[in-house]
């Protein structure tokens, strides 16, 4: 929400291009990773390791924020840097949605993945 009321629309529209490849391209590039070496390194089932990389690779806003404000950041980072760092903090979170879903879904298939999530619901409902 911040991202939206510190940007004009003008200039979210001219970032527009390079926001769109770097939540598509960039975001599934960095989930594919987390993935992989997820399944590489930790031994996690390929459920778990496409529900990894689809939680990890979204970049937070929050952070994002706190590099790109500030005097630091005005003397160091060009406008345009700035403005595309804090533009896609703020939209990634919807578009990796798909890709926590996708390994939600794989992760369900498994019984104990199964057992889990329905524990988890049953706990998040009783609270």
């Amino acid at each position: 929400m911040a991202v939206a009321l510190r940007f004009p629309w003008s200039d979210v529209r001219a970032l527009l291009g390079p926001v769109g490849w770097m939540v598509t391209v960039g975001m599934v590039a960095m989930a594919s990773i987390v993935a992989g070496l997820a399944w590489a390194v930790l031994g996690v089932g390929l459920g778990a390791a496409v529900l990894l990389g689809g939680v990890l690779a979204p970049t937070d806003p929050v952070l994002s924020s706190s590099v790109v404000t500030g005097d630091p950041a005005t003397r160091a980072l060009p406008h345009r840097v700035r403005g595309l760092l804090s533009v896609e903090s703020g939209i990634n979170d919807g578009l990796a949605l798909p890709l926590v879903v996708a390994g939600t879904v794989l992760v369900l298939d498994d019984g104990v993945g199964r057992f889990a999530v329905e524990g988890l619901l049953a706990a998040a409902i009783a609270v």
